[in-house]
């Protein structure tokens, strides 16, 4: 079995976990959150790249830690860039990176910026802003449609997890407007394609959230059909979720959204059964595979959450002992 195949095996069980949505059916799961289930969270390295949505979420997540439970370390004002000295200074963090440019050009800043310090961030977030499909900012650089920025991320992502298995990536809906615009409507098309794409990996629902209020979602009719835009409520300019109410919400699900994450990382649950490590409900010849193939890895390396799993005798590190455990699995 060749080097590729195997990185496409590892790359399942790094980023296992069962279907993760954050929207608006759990997003005050926020007020449940445990001490607990928020230590592991700051106990990862976290990158998200961003706009000026982005900024007020980041606000939002400093405003929320009203009883010292929700604390993360972040950047105040939410536009200064995370450096590689912040995480080895300073973290575990929640760094971030205030991208300032559009569609192709902002994908390849936000993955180099992760790629170039993958050994140290536990986990990636990619958040597109509404600005990167609008129609007045295409001569800038924005996407001219929803497939454009869909096929853009993707293979961004199909690129970065063939080379970096060992980080986890949280998928994101588009921020939406208050327009009633082919232009929103177009976000709603990257939504749909999003949540087919990733549906059962981690998905942000940044749309479903902005959309969400009262107890139903705020629509519109283009062309007899039905979409989600965002409710008034939550902006003063039909797009930057600036009111308090509006970036509160969005910081409390992506709170649900990277506890959930911490958890999976945490190897509590999904446990692993055995040996069986690609978690299909045997042992079998792909299990003692990938074992053999990440030999080597130990405590002592970054992302080790995402290769603890391979280490079946917990001795701190993957070794030939634990190819010899699955294959005794085997027979």
């Amino acid at each position: 079995m060749n080097k590729a195949v195997l990185l496409i095996f590892f790359l399942f069980i790094a980023n296992f976990a069962s279907a993760f949505v954050v929207n608006h059916t759990n997003v005050n799961d926020f007020y449940s959150l445990t001490q607990e289930q928020t230590d592991r969270v700051r106990s990862l390295n976290w990158f998200m790249g961003h706009q000026s949505v982005g900024r007020h979420i980041i606000n939002g997540l400093i405003e929320v830690d009203d009883n010292g439970i929700h604390d993360l370390d972040v950047i105040p004002d939410g536009y200064t860039d995370t450096t590689r000295a912040d995480y080895v200074n300073s973290g575990p963090l929640f760094g971030n990176r205030n991208l300032v440019s559009f569609g192709v050009s902002k994908t390849q800043d936000f993955f180099t910026s992760l790629s170039s310090n993958s050994d140290l961030i536990d986990v990636g977030i990619m958040k597109y802003c509404y600005a990167d499909l609008q129609g007045d900012m295409i001569s800038t650089g924005a996407f001219s449609s929803a497939t454009e920025a869909f096929n853009t991320y993707k293979n961004a992502v199909d690129a970065f997890k063939a080379t970096h298995p060992g980080v986890v990536m949280v998928h994101s809906t588009m921020p939406l407007k208050t327009d009633e615009d082919s232009w929103v409507v177009e976000k709603n098309f990257y939504r749909d394609m999003i949540l087919q794409e990733y549906g059962n990996e981690y998905v942000f629902d940044v749309a479903d959230i902005e959309s969400w209020y009262n107890g139903a979602y705020t629509t519109f009719i283009y062309n007899g059909q039905t979409y989600l835009k965002m409710n008034q409520a939550y902006t003063s300019d039909g797009g930057h979720p600036d009111l308090t109410e509006g970036r509160r919400n969005l910081a409390r699900g992506l709170w649900v959204m990277m506890a959930k994450v911490a958890e999976d990382l945490s190897g509590e649950p999904p446990p692993v059964t055995g040996s069986d490590i690609n978690f299909d409900g045997k042992t079998d010849i792909i299990d003692v595979t990938l074992i053999t193939f990440w030999q080597g890895k130990n405590s002592g390396d970054a992302n080790w959450n995402s290769y603890s799993r391979l280490d079946l005798d917990s001795d701190g590190d993957v070794d030939f002992n634990d190819v010899i455990i699955s294959i005794r699995d085997i027979l």
